[in-house]
């Protein structure tokens, strides 16, 4: 019993009670020790930290990982130059030396990913000191942020793109207004001078003649944004035919040639003999894209030629490949601005001076690039500034039929040839035109023209009137846009009627609108030809005298 008692004695011992009290106390710092260690090893990005030697004295799980050691223990006692090539070493360590000097620093640090490809980090780096306030080391922490400063860039790009693109756009609607309000005023005031008294007769047809030049400004702006509209949203539709691609120079040379004349340049054609077979595309877009780059050429030429210059690169039994080159002597392009050329709505020159030579949307070669590719050309172009440009095509094409006579009339797909126009003025019997058109002005136009070419006209101002009216013509002009039903709807009607004569009788489709769809839906229905709108007075005499039976 005595001995028991002594032992009880003997476990409360003051020193006993110290000794166990130490212990807990180093058991539960082991703990947070741990504790601690674990949570810098779990922490997200890389953190490391190292001695003034730039020797890693520890890091996180993270940072193994990266640096493909097993254990965090690993990264003690290593370098940079045990994993980093000597650009990137030389990099860390010297934003390193700033630190050791007692410098805070967030820097952007280029380095390598865990798979070796190039990458950007964002390190925050600290000074370690002892307690006597002696710097002994540096914590960092890092960050990979390449796919963000990827994406900052990206933002940046589109960002200055979208300005770019709402300046172009400001200019482009300074420029459509000139461009709209100029010839609009100038035709006001040429009407104003018409309805003058006693206006000598070569005055009348000096005025008559601006006014026709200023419509078919407004026209060809009007086609431009058109185009250009179709073109971006994906809804220019491609036709290949046969195109002799000799007659189709000749043509546009023939067109241009006036353009040329009235500035006191030569029109050069310079076409390579035997040139190739018949090839198939387009042929109203490579008409656009040869009519526009020629039309160019002459605007920005003062003194010299013009020169048109194609050739045979290659040529199989089935495909041939061509080159066509239009050359001037004109201003020319810096190198820088070469690129910009084909832009939409961008023109080199000030948009508010005028230019009158050399006015325009900054349209044109935008539509022309878009429609080289979409006949599958490429286009090269090449210039000096103040001794010309030439912008050369090459394509390669199928050869195909040569079924084409001539390409004075594209409007009639089912009759090919040229047309001998004829006078139905002397007509013994004046061909009977029944005349659909809803609207009073081009009605009142499309009247007079056909009076003075020799026909007697009836009208009809909405497909009600039409279908009652339509017995007994010898030929009937639709729009297709009535107040009432749609002229493909009465054309579909007229083909379908019982009586032989009518259902056979020449429909022209008339529209405003140019969409290929349009009209492959116009001669599904029935018509005969289509054409669109405006139409003029040597159009309908073409159309008369293809269609009309009547003798002269």
């Amino acid at each position: 019993m005595t001995k028991n008692l002594g032992k009880r004695n003997q476990s409360k011992h003051p020193l006993s009670r110290l000794t166990t009290q130490q212990d807990e106390e180093i058991e539960k710092l082991e703990a947070e020790i741990r504790f601690l260690r674990r949570i810098i090893a779990l922490m997200p990005g890389h953190v490391f930290w190292k001695n003034t030697k730039h020797i890693y004295m520890g890091g996180n799980l993270n940072w193994a990982k990266f640096l493909k050691l097993a254990k965090t223990e690993d990264i003690m006692g290593k370098r940079n130059s045990d994993f980093f090539t000597s650009d990137i070493v030389e990099n860390i360590e010297t934003n390193d030396s700033d630190v050791f000097q007692g410098t805070r620093k967030e820097i952007e640090e280029p380095a390598v990913d865990a798979t070796g490809k190039p990458a950007i980090y964002l390190t925050q780096k600290v000074p370690l000191v002892n307690d006597q306030k002696k710097v002994v080391g540096l914590l960092g922490i890092s960050f990979n942020i390449t796919e963000r400063k990827k994406l900052e860039e990206n933002l940046k790009i589109a960002k200055e793109q979208a300005e770019a693109s709402e300046r172009a756009k400001s200019q482009f609607l300074a420029i459509i207004n000139h461009e709209l309000r100029t010839p609009i005023s100038g035709m006001i005031g040429l009407l104003e001078m018409l309805k003058v008294e006693n206006l000598p007769l070569s005055e009348k047809e000096r005025i008559i003649g601006l006014l026709e030049n200023s419509s078919q400004h407004l026209l060809g702006l009007v086609n431009n944004v058109l185009d250009f509209s179709r073109l971006e949203v994906g809804k220019y539709q491609l036709r290949k035919t046969p195109v002799n691609i000799t007659a189709l120079i000749q043509e546009i040379y023939a067109l241009t040639t006036s353009l040329a004349e009235k500035k006191g340049l030569a029109l050069i054609l310079d076409l390579q003999p035997n040139l190739s077979p018949t090839i198939l595309t387009d042929v109203s877009v490579l008409r656009h894209i040869l009519t526009n780059l020629i039309g160019n050429a002459i605007k920005f030429t003062e003194m010299g030629h013009v020169k048109i210059h194609i050739k045979n690169l290659k040529t199989t039994a089935t495909h041939t490949r061509i080159k066509i080159a239009i050359s001037d002597t004109g201003y020319g392009i810096a190198k820088d601005k070469i690129k910009e050329i084909f832009k939409p709505f961008q023109q080199l020159d000030n948009p508010y001076v005028r230019q009158t030579s050399r006015s325009g949307t900054g349209l044109g070669l935008s539509i022309v690039e878009k429609l080289v590719k979409t006949i599958g050309m490429k286009i090269k172009v090449t210039s000096q500034v103040g001794k010309g440009s030439t912008f050369a095509l090459t394509g390669d094409f199928s050869i195909g039929e040569d079924k084409t006579v001539t390409y004075a009339d594209n409007t009639d797909r089912k009759k090919k040839g040229s047309v001998q126009l004829r006078d139905f003025t002397t007509a013994t019997v004046k061909p009977k035109i029944l005349l659909v058109e809803d609207d009073p002005v081009i009605a009142m136009i499309h009247q007079n023209f056909l009076t003075l070419l020799g026909c007697n006209i009836d009208t009809a101002v909405n497909a009600q009137e039409a279908l009652k009216k339509f017995d007994a013509h010898d030929m009937i002009f639709m729009d297709l846009s009535l107040p009432d039903l749609s002229g493909f709807d009465v054309i579909k009607a007229i083909r379908t009627c019982r009586d032989e004569a009518s259902s056979e009788v020449p429909i022209i489709a008339l529209t405003a609108y140019k969409e290929e769809q349009e009209k492959e839906i116009a001669y599904t229905m029935g018509a005969s030809a289509f054409i669109t709108k405006p139409v003029s007075k040597e159009q309908l005499q073409k159309l008369l005298s293809r269609y009309i039976k009547h003798n002269s």
